[in-house]
């Protein structure tokens, strides 16, 4: 069983060392990325200030708010949210999460690599949904999970 884990944790900072090293490979390398979002009636937290701006429309190109205001008027390729009066909040940041290491230790070395992958993307997802649009995790490689999103596969 010990000769079992060492191999383990052997084949563990293979795949870690291996996907830093495509990383800094992948690091200048940006997708342009042109869809434009409209956000229309939603109430503004925007992080500074005490009160919520009521009725606000956001418009976004890219990855970048472009526009705030009201009675904003979409371009024909935009897709356009009815925000139905909820807050929008800034993307909120969690500098230490786990998306691989989510199971227990037992389970997390005799359980398939691919299972892990599945369950990152499922945390992935969970995560977004709860607000956070900015993660670090510190406990496994992510980087097949960073890329099926990044390509549209998830």
């Amino acid at each position: 069983m010990k000769t079992r884990a060492i191999l383990f944790l052997i084949i563990f900072i293979f795949i870690g060392f291996t996907s830093l090293a495509r990383a800094v490979g992948q690091a200048g390398q940006k997708t342009a990325d042109n869809a434009i979002i409209l956000i229309k009636n939603v109430n503004i937290f925007n992080g500074i200030d005490e009160e919520l701006i009521p009725d606000q429309d956001v418009m976004i190109k890219g990855n970048k708010i472009e526009t705030v205001g009201k009675d904003i008027t979409a371009p024909k390729r935009a897709t356009v949210i009815n925000g139905g009066g909820r807050t929008l909040t800034p993307g909120f940041i969690d500098n230490h999460t786990h998306l691989v290491w989510n199971l227990g230790v037992y389970e997390h070395f005799n359980t398939p690599i691919d299972y892990h992958a599945a369950l990152a993307l499922v945390d992935a997802k969970n995560t977004l949904m709860r607000g956070f649009t900015t993660i670090r995790d510190v406990g496994g490689s992510v980087w097949g999970v960073k890329r099926a999103i990044e390509e549209g596969y998830f």
